[in-house]
């Protein structure tokens, strides 16, 4: 699947198998070439990578039928990001 441009800019990317939703990941602007260079879990479900400088490049989703919208929207806030709107989580909910 191509990833959704949400009204907040950031890319959201699904991964399906066998039909079901298995996992997504929110793509933060910034640098296409930054790589992750550490992980952390935030909470059930969702894991923030960081670049090696310590920017944060995007939060996996890796059990989406379980995360709430205000789950990764308090994320987005810790972060200092903008929240995502019902629009922008639709299809994480759809699938």
């Amino acid at each position: 699947m191509r990833p959704v441009v949400g009204s907040t800019g950031l890319e959201i990317e699904a991964s399906f198998l066998d039909g079901q939703l298995i996992a997504a990941y929110i793509h933060f602007p910034g640098n296409a070439d930054d790589r992750s260079a550490r992980c952390e879990c935030v909470d059930p479900g969702l894991v923030i990578d960081y670049a090696t400088s310590g920017r944060p490049l995007g939060i996996e989703v890796t059990m989406p039928r379980a995360v709430t919208l205000e789950v990764i929207n308090g994320v987005m806030r810790r972060l200092g990001l903008r929240e995502l709107s019902d629009r922008d989580f639709a299809p994480l909910k759809a699938a």
